[in-house]
């Protein structure tokens, strides 16, 4: 009998928005974990284009 392979599943996500429109928020309620830091009042956390690699999420 051979070795079952592992079939996943592979997708890119891109998520745009103004500064405070909940983009980390959306992306960290997602993958159920904290993978985006979540600015918190009046000053943003993410001001760049960020990339995110998450195996073994789904």
């Amino acid at each position: 009998m051979k070795n079952p392979i592992k079939v996943g599943i592979i997708f890119d996500v891109m998520v745009t928005g103004v500064t405070g429109a909940g983009k980390s928020t959306t992306l960290n309620a997602l993958f159920q974990k904290e993978i985006s830091k979540v600015g918190r009042g009046v000053e943003p956390e993410t001001m760049t284009l960020d990339s995110y690699k998450l195996n073994d999420s789904f």
